[in-house]
């Protein structure tokens, strides 16, 4: 995450959304990781959203109440489930139940049936004179605002709202049209800011970038794979040295000096050809070879500098050449 982070949007970032079950230890490794390479802020805000209960118990499919929201909307459409979401704040516990998800269906036609109401008001040519709405409605508008920033408090901005959608039925019929325009204006949602005129175009090299990026880590991943079954060729050939029998040794005539030492295993001349080949050569010049060298062959009757002088004086006669170790 951090190098995804640090490629994608830089060293600081303004948000950082997840669960609470990840606060620790994923996200403060995060920080750590990330401050630590960077010399900087990593995130400026975190969100950490709570979980959803179903009727005071946790989801679950071993507890049978485990739905979809598609499940959901089919019963109840979209918007109600929305709605559902914002009842409660983001950082809170929500408690899904039937009846919960009824009031807030019932609530989004109280909001569509005031804003009929203000659109039949505007639609007549003889209006009140009362101006009080106008004031109710930047109220409203600030009570909003000012629960939005108080870190999304979302419960006490709907509150504003349906403040307003009181006075809006009380004051409709006596308004003057100018206060029923600034009503309607302020129940409004804002404009959505408009897309870039290459937005298209900024939307196809985005793809591309991320195109190539896929296949340059597919190659890349392809060559540490090629790298991994030459290192496990190299210790398996290794082992299997280790574990073959060693050949007998031929019995030879003993000499009268005493035998050197086995020399030791010389490690394989370097090989060129792929990576691959070189990092199994490394590995096998690195371990070495397991297998001891082979013992040397006793003979199988004992020969003392008597026995041989014996059978030294047996070839001066017969001009036969007499191993001492046969039986």
């Amino acid at each position: 995450c951090s190098a995804m982070s640090r490629t994608h949007l830089g060293k600081t970032i303004d948000l950082h959304c997840g669960g609470q079950d990840l606060i620790f230890p994923h996200h403060e490794n995060e920080i750590a990781q990330s401050e630590c390479a960077n010399g900087c802020e990593f995130a400026r805000y975190w969100m950490h959203n709570g979980f959803i209960n179903v009727d005071n118990q946790k989801m679950s499919k071993s507890l049978h109440n485990f739905f979809t929201v598609r499940d959901v909307a089919n019963l109840y459409g979209y918007e109600p489930i929305r709605y559902f979401m914002l009842t409660a704040g983001y950082r809170m516990p929500l408690n899904y139940t039937v009846d919960l998800i009824e009031s807030c269906k019932n609530s989004l036609e109280r909001l569509y049936t005031c804003r009929e109401n203000l659109d039949f008001a505007l639609s007549k040519t003889d209006f009140g004179t009362d101006e009080t709405l106008k004031e109710k409605a930047a109220e409203a508008r600030t009570k909003f605002c000012t629960a939005m920033d108080d870190d999304l408090n979302t419960p006490d901005a709907l509150a504003a709202v349906f403040d307003l959608v009181k006075e809006i039925n009380t004051l409709s019929a006596v308004s003057s049209k100018d206060a029923l325009q600034t009503a309607a204006a302020a129940a409004a949602a804002p404009a959505a800011p408009a897309a870039p005129a290459n937005a298209d175009a900024l939307v196809a090299a985005e793809q591309a970038r991320v195109e190539e990026a896929r296949k340059a880590a597919n190659a890349r991943i392809a060559e540490i794979q090629e790298q991994m079954r030459a290192c496990i060729q190299a210790l398996e050939r290794i082992k299997g040295s280790s574990a073959a029998p060693a050949a007998p040794a031929a019995p030879v005539a003993p000499k009268p000096a005493s035998f050197s030492a086995p020399a030791a295993p010389v490690a394989p001349a370097a090989t060129s050809g792929s990576v691959a080949d070189e990092i199994a050569h490394n590995v096998e010049a690195l371990v070495g070879t397991t297998e001891e060298p082979a013992p040397k062959a006793e003979p199988k009757h004992p020969v003392n500098d008597t026995t041989t002088s014996r059978f030294a004086n047996l070839n001066l006669q017969f001009g036969r050449n007499y191993d001492p170790t046969h039986k």
